[in-house]
């Protein structure tokens, strides 16, 4: 499992993101321990940060991933819908 975040809640209204800005692939693998806790925010090569908000715009278009699933394409627009749903839960 991966985090996107380490201290990302499903109920905090917030859209955690982050842009992966490595240059060679042996960067990724280096990467691998941290995306899975969550931390790569921490390296330099990553760009990290939460938002209720983003637009996303590109010079060429390109695959969008939301949670390991191809979403769309750019150029994108995500809002965070408060209250969107509602969950029952036992106590």
């Amino acid at each position: 499992m991966m985090a996107v975040e380490e201290r990302a809640a499903p109920d905090d209204g917030l859209l955690d993101v982050y842009s992966l800005e490595v240059t060679h692939w042996w960067q990724m693998v280096a990467l691998i321990p941290f995306l899975r806790r969550g931390t790569q925010g921490r390296w330099r090569q990553v760009l990290a940060f939460s938002t209720t908000e983003l637009i996303l715009n590109t010079r060429r278009p390109h695959d969008i991933n939301a949670d390991g699933e191809l979403i769309g394409r750019t150029p994108a627009h995500f809002t965070i819908e408060q209250k969107a749903i509602e969950v029952f839960a036992p106590r």
